[in-house]
């Protein structure tokens, strides 16, 4: 019994950690077809207008589903934009809101919560072509084509980075190259 009480509180961090990394990519996943399905012209795959997360996550060995929006001629770059950050927004919402929480009755999984948003919304903004073809690009990799730049591929800034390192450089990365 003693093993089991010393272990619990590890049990208890790993278990809100996974429900609120999956509480977190639900709504992330949740805002994109949301808030396109608010702006004329975009048509949208209204079963992935929820909140359930078998609809978001795990497809073809990634954490979350390719979401479908379809755009007519109409729709701007705005507007596009305005979807396309929904998702970090969200994140930085939930984040917001976890630090608030964690303020309010002081437990640190809350603020463990608001890292873990922080973090994915951070993450989703890199301009970071995950492979070549559009369907597996993060967020960020679609902003920075709206400003007119040309997101980088995770292997060239792999590449980049390791190489920076190795030759004592600062690691930084040309994240995005103008077209």
């Amino acid at each position: 019994f003693i093993a089991l009480a010393a272990i619990m509180p590890f049990v208890s961090w790993g278990l809100f950690t996974i429900l609120g990394l999956i509480a977190s990519v639900t709504f992330h996943e949740f805002a994109h077809p949301f808030m396109a399905s608010r702006i004329p012209g975009v048509i949208v795959d209204k079963n992935r207008i929820t909140l359930n997360p078998l609809a978001h996550l795990l497809e073809e060995n990634k954490l979350a589903k390719t979401i479908h929006i379809y755009t007519d001629s109409s729709v701007s770059k705005l507007s596009k934009a305005v979807y396309i950050s929904a998702g970090p927004v969200s994140n930085i919402l939930l984040g917001l809101l976890g630090l608030t929480l964690a303020n309010l009755s002081g437990l640190t999984e809350f603020q463990v919560f608001a890292w873990l948003n922080f973090t994915l919304a951070a993450f989703n903004l890199l301009p970071i072509a995950l492979d070549t073809g559009k369907q597996n690009y993060l967020d960020g990799a679609h902003l920075a084509e709206f400003l007119g730049f040309k997101p980088v591929s995770l292997k060239n800034a792999l590449f980049h980075y390791v190489f920076s390192s190795l030759a004592g450089m600062c690691p930084t990365m040309r994240i995005a190259e103008v077209n």
